[in-house]
């Protein structure tokens, strides 16, 4: 599965992710991954709550455009893992 972040999802990271939106990202990944599927969301905003909730969702790939913010999350990310 592969859509553009602002086609599913209007939250940019300010505050919690409303739980409506928190369920269709956790369904969709479920539903994904019982089909031995993958999820992927482009044009995702360079907010490093919206990545930590897509990772932790179990989202398998995000597009970001800035590269060097993402890495230095990243590698704290998985620290934490």
């Amino acid at each position: 599965m592969s859509a553009s972040y602002g086609s599913q999802f209007k939250w940019r990271g300010k505050g919690n992710i409303p739980i409506e939106q928190l369920k269709k990202l956790k369904g969709i990944v479920q539903r994904a991954h019982a089909d031995n599927r993958r999820v992927r969301f482009w044009a995702m905003p360079n907010n490093e709550k919206v990545w930590q909730t897509f990772l932790d969702a179990g989202v398998d790939w995000m597009n970001v455009d800035d590269i060097k913010k993402f890495k230095k999350f990243w590698l704290a990310y998985k620290k934490e893992q």
